[in-house]
């Protein structure tokens, strides 16, 4: 079994949970994508009655082999860079074939745990959908202005919720806690059991199996839905409130190791 992660080597939140899973034991494949396709070469190779098997290289000798691959993390993906000195036509044309070559394999790989699957985390991004999936599963979503409520954000891992209030020290982050976090504080709460329940649903109507979702509580305790991010961060809140996502994650990858691609 390998888990691929597809990220950049500064993501120090995947971090955490790649750490998770060398303590696991389990191997992990990092790519960045925009590796692909000037230093990252691909190979694969399909018959009748069998999948894709094949390998990605990188200059340094690095392989990965595809048939070992049980997971694929799409944690911060990036565009694929092409040889500047084309022809814009060409670098178009180069782009193109890369994206339907590299990408079109990695769909292929049938079986495998996909944190997110990057349709379901396309369609996701609407905030329509996001907001029609939330009422057929019971959330309550906002109508109006919400004022002397707490701000909360809740990182759902397949059946598993961990929910942070954030409570805002200046005007600036009372207007979008984004605005000013060295004002912010964090204390991990326990949601409502039907709260919490909802919002397992509401990932599961969307296709997700990871989901980081944005929640006001009004004073008479009510939960209001505001949005999902599929890839939403968390690395800053397992700090100020110590909630076990990465080890939820590797959990949730290693769940897969007998798994066939």
């Amino acid at each position: 079994m390998t888990v691929l992660v597809l990220t950049h080597d500064g993501d120090t939140t995947a971090d955490r949970v790649i750490a998770e899973l060398a303590v696991r034991g389990v191997p992990v494949a990092r790519l960045d994508q925009a590796q692909i396709p000037m230093q990252v070469a691909i190979t694969g190779r399909i018959r009748a009655g069998a999948q894709w098997s094949g390998n990605l290289r990188d200059r340094a000798g690095h392989v990965i082999d595809l048939a070992s691959v049980r997971v694929v993390w799409h944690r911060h993906t990036r565009q694929f860079v092409v040889d500047e000195r084309m022809s814009g036509p060409e670098r178009a044309f180069a782009y193109g074939e890369a994206r339907r070559g590299y990408g079109g394999i990695l769909a292929s790989l049938d079986g495998c745990l996909r944190i997110n699957d990057p349709m379901a985390a396309a369609r996701a991004e609407y905030k329509p959908v996001q907001l029609a999936a939330a009422t057929a599963v019971g959330l309550r979503i906002p109508d109006t202005i919400i004022t002397k409520a707490f701000e909360a954000r809740a990182i759902v891992v397949a059946d598993g919720v961990y929910a942070v209030r954030i409570d805002a020290g200046s005007d600036s982050a009372r207007q979008d806690w984004r605005s000013d976090y060295d004002a912010l504080t964090y204390t991990q709460v326990q949601l409502p059991d039907d709260t919490a329940a909802a919002l397992v649903a509401l990932c599961k109507r969307l296709g997700l199996v990871y989901g980081a979702v944005d929640l006001i509580c009004r004073p008479s305790g009510e939960w209001v839905f505001l949005e999902v991010n599929q890839a939403g961060e968390w690395g800053w809140l397992a700090e100020g409130a110590g909630i076990p996502v990465a080890g939820a994650l590797a959990d949730l990858m290693t769940s897969r190791q007998d798994a066939r691609c």
